[in-house]
């Protein structure tokens, strides 16, 4: 349940991964949705990997304190994308947005099971 909440922002970055990718200078915008798609599934395949390792960090430190990292890396991220001036580092800042949204899933499940 708590993992529907994140696949309805998809559509939001979506269009901005679009936007983004139009700017990069790509060549053929027939590609487009594959640029897109690369970018957007490269956020779920590092969130996915990394969500058991958070998992494991806030058991052992606190759901609080890895919330907290995990909100401080996500809006440091998001800014950081928006400055991005290529398609790997876009790729790359995505990436290491999916590292941080990993401990989101888990701290949100541990919330909603203690109440």
């Amino acid at each position: 349940m708590v993992k529907s909440g994140s696949s309805l922002c998809l559509f939001s970055w979506d269009r901005i991964c679009i936007l983004a990718i139009t700017g990069f200078d790509i060549g053929d915008t027939a590609e487009l949705g594959s640029y897109t798609g690369v970018i957007v599934s490269a956020f779920f395949i590092t969130q996915f990997i990394t969500s058991l390792l958070w998992a494991t960090v806030a058991e052992k430190h606190g759901n609080r304190t890895v919330l907290f990292i995990s909100l401080l890396g996500n809006a440091i991220t998001c800014a950081v994308f928006g400055t991005c001036k290529s398609f790997p580092q876009a790729v790359v800042v995505r990436l290491i947005q999916g590292v941080f949204n990993g401990a989101v899933g888990y701290v949100l499940w541990a919330f909603h099971c203690k109440w």
